[in-house]
């Protein structure tokens, strides 16, 4: 039966139990509790409990042990319901629940992110006499980290202290996660002074996880100083320490930071990946430095990095930035050569390069080679094309932009009417003017900006109308 089911054959070790039971061998709890393992390993919960029924009506009675393969199946697959259900029903048949079913139900609440019901899985386990040990509290905490709880969190580990279980360093590591998905970096780092103070060795995942929170609070100094203690430590920073320092640097548009942090990773032989390339690129595109985007964009490929469609598409943005049409438009050509497919956010940069060049018969061409790839327009392609028509002095063209998005679904915007009334003002129509400033009010797409900007549009039409 045991070999059966280690060879995933569970069919076979139910074969071998009849066979077993027909020559009058009476099984015994491992013989049920060898398939009832193989199948939680396989995350078939339903499988598990139907031999768990089986075992009882022949009966065996099971033991914590048992229940805790499928409790375990539960947790993998997050489902607390079934695994509560298990657990009343252990205590029912009077089995009392070690401190593993305890973690193991806390591991789902962790899952979740349900502090609440960690925090009294935890007080059940008090009242029932099993006192809670380092891992229990570690899976308690990691729900604060779910929910970013950092306050809780701290109230949690006050508590573990109380009950004379001492922090380790992986307790650190996990509070510290916490400050990380919170974004507060003085708590991160607050916690990781006390773990060094405690005497504590912080290990890659403390320090990683403080680097993380400092960046992801915009706080691109501290990060740094304590990427250089790991240096100083000869430890190698996790991917992601390195992921959220580059993305804090191009948030900021800091290119300079961004290469220096690309050396360091080089150094250190961190892979680079994607999402990291993608974020120098745009860093670029978002200045306008077309030349920039388009060495890091050729580096990638240099070094054998996949580029997706945010690397061609932020290359595109920068030319659209720069008014660069014949560059941008090279561009979706080259990513379709390759075959990357644009996406809406390709197509929006190449419209707007278009309608920053007055291009609107290109434009509407791009709309087109947009549509017929099955790519919905969205609100920011019809502003461009509003954009396009407006600059290339076809004014009627950008009202019928509007209506023609609104017959699509596509609501418009403050910048969809205040585009066309502002070309409706400098054209001296007051009354055009004042009729889309009619149709803003109407539509509600309205903000104080918005709304100050075309007041005063139609008051100069008016005006300069004598």
């Amino acid at each position: 039966i045991h070999a059966c089911a280690k060879a995933d054959d569970t069919d076979r070790a139910a074969q071998w139990l009849n066979h077993m039971v027909e020559h009058g061998v009476q099984p015994t709890v491992t013989s049920y509790s060898t398939i009832i393992d193989r199948l939680s390993k396989n995350g078939d919960v339903i499988a598990a409990q139907q031999w768990l029924t089986r075992m009882m009506e022949a009966g065996i009675a099971a033991d914590v042990v048992t229940y805790n393969m499928i409790l375990g199946a539960c947790g993998r697959a997050g489902d607390v319901d079934t695994a509560q259900a298990l657990f009343n029903q252990m205590q029912e048949r009077r089995i009392v629940p070690n401190v593993v079913a305890f973690n193991l139900m806390l591991n789902i609440h962790a899952r979740l992110g349900d502090t609440a019901a960690a925090v009294c899985r935890l007080r059940e386990m008090r009242q029932a006499g099993i006192p809670a040990d380092r891992e229990s509290f570690n899976i308690a905490l990691r729900s604060f980290v779910k929910s970013a709880d950092v306050t809780g969190a701290a109230i949690l580990v006050k508590e573990m202290k109380a009950h004379g279980v001492q922090p380790d360093a992986v307790i650190y590591a996990t509070i510290i996660s916490a400050c990380a998905r919170a974004k507060d970096s003085e708590a991160a780092e607050n916690w990781l002074q006390e773990l060094l103070a405690d005497g504590l060795e912080a290990d890659v995942s403390a320090y990683s996880n403080t680097i993380d929170a400092c960046a992801q609070a915009g706080d691109l100094s501290r990060a740094e100083y304590w990427l250089t203690r790991m240096d100083t430590l000869c430890l190698l920073p996790s991917v992601g320490a390195f992921c959220s320092l580059l993305h804090a640097a191009a948030k900021k548009s800091d290119t300079q930071r961004l290469e220096n942090l690309f050396e360091r990773m080089n150094a250190a032989k961190v892979a680079v990946t994607s999402p990291m390339y993608n974020a120098v690129i745009s860093a670029f595109a978002r200045r306008g430095d077309i030349d920039s985007a388009e060495k890091w964009l050729k580096q990638m490929h240099n070094t054998g990095t996949v580029a997706d469609v945010a690397s061609y598409s932020a290359v595109i943005h920068a030319c659209a930035k720069s008014s660069d049409l014949q560059r941008a438009e090279a561009w979706v050509y080259k990513m379709q050569e390759v075959g990357v497919d644009p996406n809406v956010v390709t197509y929006n940069s190449v419209i707007n390069a278009c309608a920053r060049c007055g291009a609107s018969a290109r434009a509407e061409s791009w709309l087109e080679q947009m549509e017929r790839k099955g790519v919905s327009p969205g609100l920011l392609t019809y502003n461009s094309l509003i954009n396009a028509a407006v600059k290339s002095g076809n004014r009627a063209r950008a009202e019928n932009w509007i209506t023609d998005m609104k017959c699509r679904g596509v609501q418009p915007d403050g910048v969809s009417y205040s585009t066309v009334i502002h070309a409706w003002a400098m054209a001296h129509d007051a009354p055009r003017a004042q009729h889309w400033f009619q149709e803003l009010w109407h539509n509600g797409a309205v903000d104080e900006q918005t709304c100050s900007f075309c007041y005063n549009s139609v008051c100069q039409a008016w005006a300069r109308a004598g």
